[in-house]
């Protein structure tokens, strides 16, 4: 490899390092707050099922229910999994709600009254003179 083309390597792997690096720092904090926001569902869905379990144990040892495990669990899962899906929901209400503001502006522009009536039958002429004009 010749000395140009060395350095002319040389200077381009500088340069996609400088772009590695700042695309890396920027993607930290993104990943962060993925891993954080993870972690958190994960947090709240094994403290519903302790919260669960142990309320359900309360009922069954101080007023004297009679359920079994399977029953228990069952109304867990089923309450954990409606609270996952009510968060799965949210996003799309967002959705819904840029959608009404899309529906608003469409509206708004239907209904405006224009400058110009394409009704008229009257003509307004412009004082329009071509002078010097070759062909």
């Amino acid at each position: 490899m010749t000395p140009v083309r060395s350095s002319v390597v040389l200077r381009m792997c500088d340069k996609i390092g400088c772009v590695m690096k700042s695309t890396y720092s920027s993607n930290v904090p993104e990943n962060v707050a993925a891993g954080m926001a993870m972690g958190t569902v994960i947090v709240l869905l094994f403290c519903g099922y302790s919260l669960g379990i142990s309320y359900d144990a309360k009922l069954i040892l101080e007023k004297g229910y009679t359920c079994t495990g399977a029953q228990v669990m069952n109304v867990i899962f089923v309450v954990l999994i409606g609270l996952l899906a009510s968060g799965q929901a949210s996003p799309s209400m967002r959705e819904f709600a840029g959608g009404q503001a899309a529906v608003y502006k469409i509206l708004e522009t239907i209904n405006r009254e224009p400058k110009i009536d394409a009704y008229s039958t009257t003509a307004s002429n412009l004082p329009i003179n071509i002078q010097e004009s070759y062909y």
